[in-house]
């Protein structure tokens, strides 16, 4: 994972939807309460949460 100019972070997390489909990718680092990216992500999570089950 060395080497890359852009890369900040060693870990990443994928946000998927019910059918198994990324629908959010996080490029890492820690994600903070109260942190306009971790309400970024809370409100992707609730509203595919609030997606009907297909």
């Amino acid at each position: 994972m060395d080497g890359h100019p852009e890369r900040q972070y060693t870990s990443v997390s994928f946000l998927l939807d019910r059918a198994g489909l990324v629908r959010h990718v996080h490029l890492g680092g820690k994600l903070e309460p109260a942190t306009p990216e971790f309400a970024a992500v809370e409100g992707r999570v609730r509203a595919l949460l609030d997606e009907p089950a297909r």
